[in-house]
């Protein structure tokens, strides 16, 4: 299960660690926009890379992506402040869930939202965790 949060092998496995991970901001896609439906839900609107070519085969310039409750919940915290233990923190008080289960729910939804060029994540070197060891 998510392998692409593992730990590095001495062998190199592929993607950063997860204390790394752990440790990343994320930041949504400025060019996405956002709109909250009378369901509660959200509604996020993406341009396509290609958008001209789209138009010319009569599909939308824009990709939709619809957000729940718990997904409305992690993209309006999406601001690059927080770093990803912390929203996983405070994920697991607010919905009253196990921290594996907040660690499994918000790295899978970031993975999906990063993927679809929604939101990008800010990875510290780990020189930098190793420096802020230090100083905590």
């Amino acid at each position: 299960m998510l392998k692409w949060l593992r730990k590095r092998s001495a062998e190199g496995e592929e993607g950063p660690s997860r204390g790394r991970l752990l440790r990343a901001r994320v930041m949504r896609n400025p060019a996405v926009s956002a709109r909250v439906l009378e369901s509660g839900a959200m509604r996020l609107e993406a341009p396509r890379a290609k958008a001209g070519k789209a138009a010319a085969r009569g599909r939308r310039s824009h990709k939709q992506f619809e957000l729940d409750e718990m997904g409305r919940w992690l993209w309006e915290r999406l601001d690059g402040r927080p770093v990803v233990e912390t929203l996983i923190r405070n994920f697991a008080t607010e919905h009253r869930v196990t921290m594996r289960e907040a660690e499994v729910a918000i790295l899978t939804f970031l993975k999906l939202l990063v993927k679809r060029n929604l939101a990008a994540l800010a990875i510290p070197e780990a020189a930098q965790i190793r420096r802020e060891g230090r100083d905590a």
